[in-house]
């Protein structure tokens, strides 16, 4: 999970940084769980995997090619949080191999969303406890916090360290 000042941030990181780490783990990663972080430029990327002598080097060329045009077309017409749910939904799709490297990109507008979002999350795989002992707070009083977040500045600051602390690539 990362925190983002605005959406140029936010899509700098994802073109340079979350897309070619994600596409470079899912042709090179050879043993589950491995992770590939490579900050690279579109065109390097394409060159590494034509080079590269895998057998699904070529489908997932076309994959990042379709990834790309979407990110492409959101910084040309409206750079809004709102526009990353179709990017985010295909990369999501083209990267789903959990067997290998779990990748996924989600995107939520304020800090109240990511506090509801991470609580449901949680909760799906049992591990509320977990998230409990983190914060160091109840589930109830995770709710309370960030359903008052932008009241409290000292909270808002600590829920911010907390998440920096817990990024996930």
């Amino acid at each position: 999970m990362a925190i983002f000042q605005d959406i140029a941030a936010l899509l700098g990181y994802i073109k340079y940084i979350a897309l070619p780490s994600g596409y470079c783990s899912r042709l090179f990663g050879k043993i589950e769980g491995e992770v590939i972080i490579c900050a690279e430029t579109y065109d390097v990327i394409v060159e590494l995997f034509k080079s590269s002598g895998e057998e699904n080097a070529a489908e997932l060329i076309d994959c990042l090619h379709k990834d790309y045009a979407l990110l492409e077309e959101i910084d040309k017409e409206n750079l809004k949080v709102e526009n990353l749910g179709e990017f985010c939904n295909s990369f999501n799709q083209h990267l789903s191999y959990k067997d290998i490297v779990f990748s996924n990109i989600e995107v939520l507008n304020n800090i109240k969303e990511v506090g509801f979002n991470l609580i449901s999350e949680y909760e799906e795989v049992g591990m509320i406890e977990q998230l409990e002992e983190d914060m160091g707070l109840t589930k109830e009083e995770i709710v309370e916090m960030f359903s008052n977040i932008y009241e409290n500045k000292f909270m808002l600051r600590r829920v911010e360290e907390f998440l920096k602390s817990k990024m996930l690539l």
